[in-house]
Parts: C-alpha cells; structure tokens; sequence
C-alpha cells in the first residue's frame, strides 16, 4: 500500500477517485490475504479435530480393553478359588477314604482272624497247656535237701550217659536246667533255686539209670510251649502244683546258698526281670537302690532324669557322683516273689551291677 500510495503521489494524482481507487486496491488485497489465513487454520483446524477424534476413539478402544481384561482377571480368580475349593473337598474325601479303608482292613484281619480260631476250635486255657501231651517229666529234690548237705552235689558217670550231662562238657550248656543233675553245676544253680527243684536220677530197683537222651534249647523253642512253662513251672507241675501261691516271705539265705561263690561273705541273690538275670547284691544299709548304666543299657532298662530336687550325691568307687536319673518301676523278681523297684543309676566297680538296699527290704520284706 505504502508502494502504491507513493507512486500515486509522484503521479500527480491528489485527487478523491485515486484515494478511493487507492483504498479499494487496499481493501481487495486485505481481503486476499486474510482469506488464504482463514483457509490455512481452518485446514488446521479440521486436522486438530481429526487427530482429537481418533484420540477418543483410540482412548475408547484402550478403556475397552482395560474393562476386558478386568473382567477376564475377575473370571480367572473366581476359577483359582473354585480350583482351591474343590482341592480341599478332594483333599478330605481322600482322608475319608484312607480311614475307612484303614478301617475296612482292620474288619477284615479280624474277620480272617475270628474265622481262623473258630476253624482251630475253642481256645485251649492253662489247665489245657498244664495237661499237654508234651511233658518233660523228672525226678529231683528240694531246696532244703540240698542245702542241708543230705545229697552229694557232684557229678558221677554212669554207663551209657549222654556226654552232654557231664557239666564239663562244652555241650552241657545247651540242655536245659531240669535235665541237669549235677548240683553243683554253676551254670543252672540259679534257676534250680528259682524253681526250689533240684533233678535227681532216675532209679530202678535200687540202681541209678543213666541219662541217655537231652533235649537242646532250640527243641524247646520248636515246641511252641511259654518259657515260663519249660523252664520254671514244670518241675512244680511234677509235685501236683499247677500254680504254686507266691511266697511272701522268701528264706534268702536258702536262695544264696546255691550262688556261685559259697565263700564271700557277702549276701547275693539272683534277681530277674522279664527274662534278664542279674546277681544281686542285698545290702540293708544301703540308702537307696542301685543298678549300674552299663546293666541298664545292656538290659534296656527303661529310665528317667529326676527331678533336680531329688539329685542326692553318691560317693562311689569314681570318686563322688551325682546321682541324676532313676529307672521306671520295675518288676523285679527274686526267690519267686516280685515287688516293683525304682533303681538309681551309678557308676560302680564293675564287680556288681545291682544293689538291693533298705527300699527294696522294705517292700519286700525278706525273711533273714
């Protein structure tokens, strides 16, 4: 404009028609330029709103997806805890199962059990086991005989006994003790003493039979007969005494007569428990008594660590000792009597495993 208007001016033309001409050149040119403006934004502005449409669309899709899979994750953890659940109903189901089939067995064995005594017939009681067909008869003596010194306690051969009777023998250690006539025989003494049945010969018009036939301990086995049977009931069996009454006041000095060691002078017994025998040492002034952890452990004792108040101090051959733990009541059996004994446990010497003291007396209540 500012061109055009100079050139007016240097062309002489002042008048109105030029500035008017002037002005709508001005105007027309105006006019051109804001409609090339007005075509630009509004091309731009149709891109906006183009770009913004598929923004809300891509933002609709993405909110779509976002609520699918939401409702796919709520799907799949509704799956897991049914899954759990239904773990956990089979789970007991197959506890039930194992019990019932635990309990199905256990009808069964005794069903097979039932059928098979019914099928062996009527359960034979003791009189029946006493009245057996397999019997060991024998002739012998008692106690006191031997002891008083009335018999001779040595072993004398007779023809045609077996080797196994002479207690020299190696072999002689597996006859039984009721077959064993030699009195003085160290191996068998104890349970002679037990039994208050020493075996004697057999005689026949005055002359002593030999012994020609023995039965082994594994024969005794074979048998099926109860130990207690074959070892200590069969010779009272002999003297009509099914089930002799248990003594209540055993002559200890009869039960340590038959000891091994007649010259020490002090008082030893055999005691027993279960089928573990023991030489035992009866001492009165003892104040408790006494088994040693070696015995016990090799006998499998059951014990027990007592409670620290009752620890007591033991003066004993290892210097002194505490005394921490105690056995559980024992059934300790000796001369056929049997009383429940509590035991401590102590290191001793090694020349004795058991102590018998002033408790045990108590209960016991010997006859010295």
């Amino acid at each position: 404009d500012v061109t055009t208007s100079g050139l007016v001016w240097r062309a002489g033309m002042g008048s109105e028609s030029a500035w008017r001409q002037m002005w709508e050149i001005r105007e027309e040119t105006g006019a051109h330029t804001r409609g090339q403006l007005t075509d630009q934004i509004r091309a731009r502005v149709q891109e906006g709103r183009q770009t913004l449409a598929e923004a809300r669309r891509t933002r609709g899709e993405i909110d779509q997806c976002i609520q699918r899979l939401q409702g796919e994750e709520r799907k799949a953890r509704r799956q897991l805890e049914e899954c759990i659940s239904l773990q956990r109903r089979l789970e007991g189901a197959g506890a039930r199962e194992k019990t019932t089939w635990i309990n199905s067995r256990t009808e069964v064995w005794k069903l097979q059990e039932k059928w098979r005594r019914e099928r062996q017939g009527p359960r034979p009681t003791w009189e029946d086991r006493w009245n057996r067909k397999t019997s060991f008869a024998a002739r012998g003596i008692a106690t006191r005989e031997v002891t008083g010194g009335l018999v001779e306690g040595g072993y004398h051969w007779v023809q045609d006994d077996a080797p196994q009777v002479d207690p020299l023998e190696p072999t002689h250690t597996k006859i039984p003790w009721f077959q064993c006539i030699t009195h003085d025989c160290r191996l068998h003494t104890k349970d002679k003493v037990l039994a208050g049945f020493w075996p004697v010969r057999k005689e026949k018009h005055g002359k002593e039979l030999p012994v020609r036939k023995t039965f082994s301990l594994e024969e005794m086995e074979d048998l099926g007969l109860p130990s207690e049977l074959l070892w200590g009931r069969v010779p009272v069996a002999i003297f009509s005494h099914p089930d002799p009454p248990q003594p209540d006041q055993p002559r200890i000095q009869e039960v340590a007569a038959g000891e091994d060691d007649r010259t020490d002078k002090r008082l030893t017994v055999t005691a027993s428990w279960g089928r573990q025998k023991i030489r035992a040492l009866v001492d009165s002034a003892a104040q408790m008594n006494i088994v040693s952890p070696d015995f016990a452990n090799l006998a499998r004792m059951p014990w027990r660590v007592k409670d620290p108040k009752e620890w007591t101090i033991v003066k004993g051959p290892f210097d002194t000792q505490w005394c921490k733990r105690e056995t559980l009541p024992l059934d300790i059996t000796v001369a056929g009597k049997t009383t429940k004994v509590v035991f401590d446990l102590v290191d001793m010497d090694g020349k004795k495993d058991m102590i018998l003291g002033h408790p045990w007396h108590e209960d016991y209540d010997p006859d010295i």
